[in-house]
């Protein structure tokens, strides 16, 4: 696979994002061994790469971003005359960890794509079998447990992370979690690498394209997602291809998509929803414990975002704060068991008022729109993607997904402009 990279420089970055993925969801590294010591040197190994590729290592967008999450945090501290510094400091050093990450990868969709490949395919390595053996009425679940011992990685007997691999015990048949928490978190990470997928279809080969697809499509398939099968068809579109040379043409197209495509992804995705038991059954079970106030309903991802509109409706602008002494101000009780997997979106902005989140926001809709310079759909279309993906977890608690809004544009590619240069690659389209 041909890049414009010198040789040997896009699997640098491809390391570093699968170091800074798995830091923003594996399990495994935090049940021995406390998360905030080892982000610290994870924080400090970033700055040390940043000041040996630039004497200045902190850019204006970073110092904007930080800045305004300074005073929104310190807004918060004076209101509530509460200073956890530990806590503030934890934020600012993973918020650190996405933008130096971005910083010093030069070509990002194309190593994210890459490292989110070589995840996926060891996700089947690990799962296809453990599958098989379920479906045949082999336990494996005794065997994964003594490695996990060994590993000493063992606790959780429902979730049980191997480093590579987390082996998801409560369901059947299984689903594919990857090294992630959990199967949706993988999803939605399975769904981003199809998005920036989408982006660089121009410039890598066509076979390499085709693999990449049909990977990260079967890995999907596994996870039994309900965010990600619902997400998915829409993902779809942004693999058509929309530019036209004549306005006929594009008014062509923008009516099949209108009359033909939308409606074919809403009738597929109503006919998934009946047809698969997993999905429908999910959805009820969630809107009953919300109904009922049922043990741990704050926790659904329906009762999240009704817990986080409390808070937002009380403070809108600036949030209520990262401590749950503060965040959980209202519900005091829920202190010792907080929100688990939830709505990103509604708690991030429960956490930050919406000066925090549309910061985040406008911040990754302009990297985007770096991204594509050629195009005003794919980057509004994959905010939204972005926006439908935090409905289902807390992926904003994380370095990379901070990270998204520090994204720039390569050095070593222009996607979507004109230029006069002879592409490296064959153009190649496809369409679905």
């Amino acid at each position: 696979m041909d890049t414009n990279h010198e040789p040997g420089g896009i699997w640098k970055d491809v390391a570093l994002v699968i170091l800074v993925l798995i830091y923003s969801g594996n399990p495994s590294l935090t049940l021995e061994f406390p998360s905030e010591p080892q982000l610290v040197l994870l924080s400090l190994f970033l700055f040390f790469l940043l000041i040996r590729k630039s004497r200045t290592p902190f850019s204006s967008d970073f110092v904007l971003i930080a800045s305004i999450f300074a005073i929104i945090l310190l807004v918060q501290c004076i209101e509530f005359a509460f200073y956890p510094f530990v806590t503030l400091a934890g934020f600012f050093i993973r918020l650190f960890i996405g933008y130096a990450f971005m910083r010093l990868v030069d070509d990002f969709p194309l190593a994210f794509v890459r490292a989110m490949l070589i995840i996926a395919i060891a996700s089947l390595i690990f799962h296809i079998p453990f599958l098989l053996f379920s479906s045949l009425g082999f336990s494996l679940e005794t065997t994964i447990n003594q490695a996990a011992e060994l590993l000493g990685t063992a606790g959780n007997r429902l979730r049980i992370p191997l480093f590579l691999h987390t082996f998801v015990m409560d369901y059947f048949p299984p689903r594919n979690a990857g090294m992630f928490w959990e199967p949706g978190a993988f999803a939605g990470y399975l769904i981003l690498s199809l998005a920036f997928l989408a982006l660089i279809k121009n410039e890598i080969a066509k076979n390499d394209y085709k693999k990449y697809f049909i990977i990260f499509s079967t890995a999907l398939l596994t996870t039994l997602s309900t965010a990600g099968y619902i997400v998915f068809p829409f993902v779809m579109l942004l693999h058509y291809k929309w530019g036209a040379v004549s306005m006929r043409k594009s008014i062509e197209r923008g009516l099949l998509a209108c009359f033909v495509v939308v409606p074919l992804i809403m009738l597929v995705s109503m006919y998934s929803y009946n047809k698969f038991e997993f999905l429908w059954e999910k959805v009820e079970i969630q809107f009953r414990t919300v109904e009922y106030r049922d043990y741990n309903w704050h926790r659904t991802r329906f009762g999240s975002l009704v817990f986080d509109l409390e808070y937002i409706k009380q403070r809108p602008l600036f949030g209520w704060g990262l401590h749950e002494n503060t965040r959980l101000a209202l519900h005091p009780e829920f202190a010792e068991n907080p929100q688990g997997m939830g709505n990103g979106l509604s708690s991030f902005t429960a956490k930050f008022g919406i000066i925090g989140m549309m910061t985040w926001l406008g911040a990754t809709s302009l990297g985007l729109m770096r991204l594509t310079p050629g195009s005003r759909f794919k980057p509004i279309y994959m905010v939204l993607i972005l926006i439908l993906l935090l409905q289902g977890e807390q992926f904003l608690n994380y370095p990379f997904w901070l990270g998204l809004a520090f994204l720039k544009t390569s050095q070593n590619t222009q996607r979507g402009c004109q230029t006069n240069m002879k592409p490296v690659k064959k153009r190649i389209s496809i369409r679905w």
